[in-house]
């Protein structure tokens, strides 16, 4: 667990507690999965009536990142080793992963199967979403914003610009004091400079932010329009764009993709 999301669930050891009250009501035959690696969910096995079964990253060996086509590790079931090519990039990927195939394995699903699936796997149009000139990387909290910055940071080179977009409407959460928890300075790229784009309602908190990150104010632009910002991001454009928008702001940018032609409505991608 992580401190995101407080402004619906609260911190930590209140969502911790509500889910120990939880489990212990359960029925001593209901299959438990527990994130091993967390130590906020070890409270979890001493509440829970049955036998809790756990994943963790000791179940997997030779992570091997490929940039960001996603990764490539190895997982040992029931002694046989399986090599999994997953198709999203970052770590924190690989323990949804690890969640969803182990909840597969005990409803009875097949383990070659499933890995077989994810040939077929494409990511929901805003998260690790591919465009003809760059991604878009949904951002909406502390936690998964610094994952994010994590997967994009090694990747950035000379060349490539970020547009942020930064709203505060009830969907993305009024309060974006949150910024200051996510850690901006993993993008600071060492003797590179970086054009920066902020835009939304709150760019120009996001822009004081990047400051403080140790970004230098030359290379910081401020659009609050999306719809101009995008297009200040694209022109002359030799590398790549990277997108991190918070969730209204990422439907806005669907919107404005779909009307130009460069996608289709997200729920035709499908």
């Amino acid at each position: 667990m992580s401190r995101d999301q407080l402004d619906r669930y609260g911190e930590i050891d209140k969502v911790v507690n509500r889910w120990c009250d939880s489990v212990s009501k359960l029925d001593p035959k209901t299959t438990v999965l527990i994130n091993n690696d967390d130590p906020n969910l070890a409270k979890l096995k001493k509440f829970f009536k049955g036998s809790a079964k756990g994943f963790g990253k000791k179940n997997i060996k030779n992570i091997r990142t490929n940039g960001l086509n996603g990764s490539i590790f190895q997982l040992t079931i029931n002694r046989e080793l399986l090599t999994i090519n997953l198709p999203i990039p970052g770590l924190y990927h690989i323990y949804d992963f690890l969640a969803a195939f182990g909840a597969g394995l005990n409803l009875g699903f097949d383990a070659k199967g499933m890995i077989a699936s994810l040939k077929n796997f494409s990511p929901a149009f805003g998260r690790v979403e591919k465009l003809p000139f760059g991604y878009i990387f949904l951002i909406k909290n502390p936690a998964g914003a610094t994952q994010v910055f994590e997967t994009i940071a090694p990747n950035i080179k000379n060349g490539d610009r970020l547009l942020l977009a930064l709203n505060d409407n009830l969907a993305d959460g009024t309060d974006v004091s949150w910024i200051w928890d996510a850690a901006f300075e993993r993008l600071t790229i060492n003797d590179e400079r970086l054009t920066i784009i902020c835009s939304g309602t709150r760019a120009y908190d996001l822009a004081v932010r990047l400051k403080y990150a140790g970004f230098d104010p030359k290379d910081i632009l401020i659009e609050t329009e999306l719809e101009n910002a995008l297009k200040q991001a694209k022109a002359d454009l030799e590398g790549t764009l990277f997108i991190l928008p918070t969730y209204t702001a990422m439907l806005e940018l669907q919107r404005i993709l779909t009307k130009s032609g460069i996608k289709k409505h997200y729920w035709e991608d499908a």
